[in-house]
């Protein structure tokens, strides 16, 4: 056991963090940023009963995700998890796992064989253009000239390219009042719960007395949800775990639409889920004790100009040419994270946003409502358990291009 007074990495006093609690709170990823151009690429803090350890830099991001790789397989929980028992139980067994125990891996290698053996996505791509992909374009030529929830078209597109890869169906419908939506307003709410770290994550003595949580737990798993609508949405459980694995393409799809559209600076938005360390563990000459929290800030990271020239502008020729990939070998860039917690689905999920997008693109041309300069389009953003996504629905009006037209 290390002694007391081991060497922690820098970081600021509970005092200096008064003055970023604002912030902490709204915009951890820019508060964090912030403290490592202070503290450095590895800094630490405390948050109530937790020890927090933020890296922000590519190579403390391979030193964590790497290197040191099975002491920070570990995942921390918000405590919303530990009340919602069912709803989420089949997404749990896998990606908030708390140790890469013997289940995780099982789980982790079925995942990886339905999801991201190369050859099973490629043999499924032509039945998902098919099939989901020209739904969604005909949907939107129906909506041709009025104002289309583009937030609704990519959901509804993206679970069902997930469901018809699994069991050859549809799983939502555009637009839809059913069962469809209620499901999507669900996890959508329990997205931002994940994301919010309750007062017991900080202080995990106060577990047995947190009554709130266990009150929004009872709402995700539907009791405080009138009879039928428990009914419906707890039909449809098996399917809960397919609506959160789309998220985050969801994320990315919503940004890249957007920023196509407003075709100015950009940012690399990443987000992973907390690690936690599994053992007293030695980082940097620094002693990172067991049970500690720790966060690869994927956002500085790929916002940093010494990893990447004009950082903050819309280039997305700068991967042309490039050796730099996203599976997780080079870690100025890990959209999907790496080491054992990187996504199973990579790859299908980075072939569903190229074609949505193409899809979207190539139909049809886009416009804001009520004629809105594109420049002042609103970048406002939100953490989401599926990453830093859009404060407000993205709204546009679709025309079909003249030789797509019928």
């Amino acid at each position: 056991m290390f002694e007391a007074s081991a060497k922690l990495p820098p970081g600021p006093n509970a005092w200096q963090l008064l003055w970023s609690i604002s912030q902490l709170k709204n915009k951890p990823h820019v508060a964090f940023h912030n403290l490592a151009k202070i503290y450095g690429p590895l800094f630490s803090m405390r948050l109530g009963g937790r020890l927090l350890v933020v890296a922000s830099s590519p190579a403390t991001a391979k030193a964590i995700l790497k290197t040191h790789d099975r002491v920070f397989s570990g995942r921390f929980l918000p405590s919303i998890c530990y009340a919602i028992p069912s709803t989420l139980q089949s997404y749990k067994m896998r990606s908030t796992s708390k140790e890469c125990n013997g289940i995780f891996e099982y789980v982790n290698c079925i995942v990886a064989d339905l999801f991201s053996t190369l050859r099973e996505v490629e043999s499924k791509g032509e039945a998902r253009k098919e099939k989901v992909l020209m739904e969604m374009v005909d949907y939107v030529v129906e909506k041709e000239g009025e104002v289309v929830d583009l937030d609704d078209v990519f959901k509804t597109t993206l679970c069902n390219i997930f469901a018809n890869v699994v069991a050859s169906r549809n799983l939502l419908r555009y637009g839809s009042c059913g069962n469809g939506d209620m499901a999507k307003d669900l996890v959508t709410e329990i997205g931002k719960m994940m994301a919010t770290p309750g007062l017991v994550d900080l202080f995990p003595v106060l577990r047995r007395v947190d009554f709130w949580r266990k009150r929004e737990g009872r709402f995700c798993n539907g009791r405080d949800l009138p009879s039928h609508q428990v009914l419906n949405i707890h039909d449809n459980r098996p399917w809960h775990g397919l609506l959160i694995a789309g998220d985050s393409g969801l994320v990315t799809t919503r940004w890249l639409m957007a920023e196509l559209m407003r075709n100015q600076d950009t940012l690399s938005r990443g987000h992973s889920w907390c690690h936690l360390a599994l053992e007293n563990c030695v980082l940097n000459d620094y002693i990172i004790p067991k049970d500690t929290i720790v966060v690869v800030n994927a956002w500085a990271i790929q916002l940093d100009p010494e990893n990447w020239k004009d950082a903050t502008s819309f280039k997305p020729d700068r991967f042309l040419g490039s050796n730099i990939d996203f599976r997780g070998n080079h870690f100025e860039f890990i959209p999907f994270s790496s080491g054992r917690r990187m996504c199973s689905g990579y790859q299908i999920g980075f072939r569903n946003v190229q074609l949505v997008v193409a899809c979207l693109i190539h139909y049809f041309d886009w416009s804001l409502p009520d004629g809105e300069n594109p420049e002042n389009l609103d970048m406002a953003e939100v953490l989401h358990v599926g990453g830093l996504t859009r404060e407000k629905p993205l709204f546009m009006i679709p025309k079909l291009r003249e030789k797509y037209v019928l």
